[in-house]
């Protein structure tokens, strides 16, 4: 009789996760993945195949053929009760309430000529202030609300910079930009690498036209990437269908295991089977050849399914992926069945 035993336990349940390139698979923790792309973002809690969302462009009132005191007529933008238009490294505002005459008090304008480059855009956020984005540099002018003038403007944040008008973006009160090396957040007096845990390989998430699901709080480049503002997790969708990866299983020390079987708690949308395509790999090994796991549909919405990796030798970590998932299932939570995981103390 065999004196092995097995312990099945839950291994993986925080889906959708987020990409993370940067930190060793051993050292992935549930809700982060090292490759991942094609997630169903509103599938809570769920594992599924899904397409990138959509995004709003942000809302921005203007005011045509406003003529200045030299007799030009511009479009003005309307922000925080003022007329402002930028050219060149100039950025000009009119007095508080006057929308149909552009009416200067003050200084008629401020210079942003500290480097050479023009204004791209300028977004109001936080409270009473603005962003101002040049190809090089971005200031902040704050204090808006004041009637006597007396605005106050940064030095150059080299920190962050855009290419293009269309890269920024403001959600609640926080300005998000897609510059040449990645996603940034800026709060007025600091920039944060949104990006730094894909740092090395950031291309799908800079230089991209960003929106806003100003409802489910979503930062959104292009047909590209997604940023969750609420969760902090960013998914990619650069390529084509559907891959997940998950960490790698392994104990704290390192010791030997072998992964005997794998359960995964599934969710039906509809009365149809349905299947995904997996593969396995041991250590620093290959990935396993692609195995189809059949869910089928009997009488009710949940369903456990087993599947047996190929080849569960004993190894230092294990690994699993999914490169395909009909769109009928989810993926509750992934169990693994290690034998004699007894005499392991296992690292979650």
């Amino acid at each position: 009789m065999s004196d092995r035993n097995f312990n099945l336990s839950v291994w993986l349940q925080d889906f959708p996760a987020s990409l993370d390139t940067k930190t060793d698979p051993t050292d992935l923790r549930d809700g982060a993945t090292p490759a991942a792309y094609g997630l169903d973002l509103d599938a809570d809690q769920r594992l599924a195949a899904g397409s990138v969302p959509t995004g709003t462009t942000r809302t921005a009132k203007t005011y045509d053929d406003i003529e200045d005191t030299e007799g030009n007529e511009f479009t003005y933008y309307w922000y925080y009760n003022r007329l402002w238009r930028w050219s060149g490294n100039k950025l000009y505002w009119g007095a508080q309430g006057y929308d149909d005459y552009f009416f200067p008090v003050g200084r008629e304008f401020r210079e942003f000529n500290e480097t050479a480059t023009p204004i791209l855009t300028v977004l109001p956020f936080g409270e009473f202030q603005l962003a101002v984005f040049k190809s090089d540099a971005t200031y902040v002018l704050s204090n808006i609300q004041d009637t006597r003038d007396l605005t106050f403007k940064t030095d150059v944040f080299q920190e962050i910079s855009i290419a293009d008008a269309t890269h920024a973006v403001e959600l609640d009160g926080v300005v998000y930009a897609s510059t040449s090396t990645g996603l940034k957040a800026f709060t007025g007096g600091g920039v944060k690498d949104l990006t730094r845990l894909i740092r090395d390989g950031a291309t799908a998430f800079s230089g991209k036209a960003l929106t806003a699901d100003y409802n489910k709080k979503r930062i959104i480049g292009a047909s590209s990437f997604v940023f969750d503002v609420e969760t902090e997790r960013l998914f990619d969708y650069t390529t084509s269908g559907f891959l997940w990866t998950s960490p790698a299983l392994r104990t704290r020390s390192f010791a030997p295991m072998s992964v005997d079987s794998l359960l995964f708690a599934i969710e039906h949308t509809d009365s149809d089977d349905a299947s995904f395509t997996i593969q396995t790999r041991l250590s620093d090994g290959r990935w396993s050849d692609e195995q189809r796991v059949y869910c089928r549909y009997e009488s009710e919405q949940y369903a456990s399914v087993v599947h047996y990796p190929e080849d569960p030798y004993m190894s230092r970590t294990f690994q699993m992926r999914i490169t395909e998932m009909d769109s009928n299932i989810r993926i509750r939570s992934i169990s693994v069945e290690v034998a004699n995981a007894a005499q392991y103390e296992m690292a979650t």
